[in-house]
């Protein structure tokens, strides 16, 4: 009877633990699927090397739509510091174009499409495998003779999918706004945030200390990109339209100088390179040539918040 009491008394206890770790395990991942990201993004495609020169790409430049796969846009500080750690396929979408996060695989592949680098170049193509096909790069390029024949296999890759590289981008500005001017009924931007005749602007940047397969920065790519717009920009004023404009913008926080910081996400679609960059053989910036479709203003840095659409 005694041993009776003792079995049911450790099986009682095993039960309870059991059914506490289930709970525990339930608990986890209900709260987890509360934290999920709701937006769908792409999953980067996997490549596949051989020795004799052939690229499968296995996944193609579909998006996956699936409920498993998503990212919520990644905010940074400003023009001066657009730096993304990973590559990122959020998406906006504006009327009937989508609009990619700037992220460093689509920008080197675009200088490539704009003629800004050349893959006939080997330290560009050094750099690009970096990018694109480190795995291939880290098992291949020790061996000349099968690393020259890798490089048929990325130069007839990116040959394939030369018609799907983005020419559609966003970026975001960090605009800091003085008091609202009930006269003008306009929120006066500061003079640091101000975009007068803009000819230049620098969108993104690679961090120096930034690893990429294994190594920091660049022998031959650009680690600096530069729009320069085909259109003129010139902003130095948030024009209040509607009582629910000023509502949103007043309810804003101050910072210590006294200013309200809306964001500002420039649509900008791609088309060519400033030729003076020929020059500069491997110069660590390139000057993309771009109009600037729209400007949206939001509340929130995570872009969730609009106010105002600005078309150009």
């Amino acid at each position: 009877m005694q041993i009776s009491k003792r079995f049911f008394s450790v099986l009682s206890i095993l039960v309870m633990c059991f059914f506490i770790s289930v709970c525990v395990v339930g608990v986890h991942k209900v709260y987890a699927n509360q934290l999920a990201p709701s937006l769908h993004t792409k999953k980067q495609p996997s490549y596949n090397a051989d020795p004799t020169g052939r690229l499968n790409n296995n996944q193609g430049n579909k998006a996956d739509n699936s409920n498993n796969a998503g990212t919520h846009y990644q905010p940074t500080n400003s023009f001066s510091n657009t730096i993304d750690e990973e590559a990122s396929d959020f998406e906006l979408a504006l009327g009937d174009k989508k609009y990619k996060q700037v992220n460093l695989k689509d920008l080197v592949d675009l200088t490539l499409l704009v003629g800004a680098r050349s893959l006939e170049d080997p330290m560009t193509m050094v750099d690009y495998s970096r990018v694109h096909y480190c795995q291939i790069y880290q098992d291949y390029y020790d061996n000349e003779y099968q690393w020259l024949k890798v490089i048929k296999g990325i130069k007839s890759d990116v040959e394939k999918k030369a018609n799907d590289i983005p020419r559609h981008y966003f970026f975001r500005a960090d605009i800091d706004l003085e008091r609202y001017d009930p006269e003008n009924k306009v929120f006066p931007f500061s003079d640091s945030s101000k975009l007068m005749n803009v000819g230049r602007i620098q969108f993104y940047t690679v961090a120096q200390n930034r690893k990429i397969c294994g190594f920091t920065g660049f022998d031959a790519l650009p680690t600096s990109f530069h729009l320069e717009p085909t259109n003129k920009i010139f902003l130095n004023e948030f024009a209040v339209d509607n009582e629910e404009e000023l509502k949103v913008i007043s309810a804003l926080p101050k910072d210590f100088k006294g200013h309200k910081t809306i964001y500002a996400v420039f649509f900008v679609t791609i088309n060519g390179f400033d030729v003076k960059n020929k020059n500069s053989k491997y110069s660590e910036y390139v000057d993309l040539l771009g109009e600037v479709d729209t400007i949206v203003y939001y509340a929130d840095p995570f872009l969730e918040q609009p106010i105002k659409v600005a078309k150009f």
